[in-house]
């Protein structure tokens, strides 16, 4: 850890102040994305933060903007707490999304159905049914044409 210490006041120390800075993922929450912007400001002296969400959203952002005329998303994280059948096709929404695979699962625990299509191995199925990847490919098939 001190030669780490030692290596980052050096390259501020050449390059001065505002050469190091930090990215948090998007998968962080909100309190993790603070302690990094803080850790910034109190270790680095500087404010050079930024999150992977503000760039890797970008090309989806440009896609619904191009495809539904407006570039937020097309349901909101409350939608989920009124439906009765959730659909996840491909997807991880504890990992990929923790504040909407939590209130996903307090809507599974009030009797929601889920259906899962071509899923990574996710704690939300409790009772798994597996396929091959090509009865998953052709289960979605007929979705993309819709």
């Amino acid at each position: 850890m001190a030669h780490v210490a030692s290596e980052f006041h050096r390259l501020q120390y050449q390059h001065g102040r505002e050469s190091i800075g930090v990215i948090t993922s998007s998968r962080c929450t909100n309190e993790e994305t603070f302690l990094v912007q803080k850790l910034a400001r109190a270790v680095f002296g500087n404010n050079n933060t930024d999150t992977c969400a503000r760039v890797c959203h970008s090309p989806t952002s440009y896609g619904l903007g191009q495809t539904f005329g407006a570039s937020a998303e097309t349901q909101d994280f409350d939608s989920v707490e009124q439906s009765d059948v959730i659909l996840v096709i491909g997807a991880n929404p504890n990992d990929g999304h923790p504040v909407f695979g939590s209130r996903l699962k307090k809507r599974l625990c009030e009797g929601a159905k889920l259906i899962v299509i071509a899923p990574p191995r996710i704690d939300l199925v409790r009772t798994p049914m597996w396929r091959q990847p090509t009865i998953c490919r052709s289960a979605r098939a007929p979705m993309s044409r819709c």
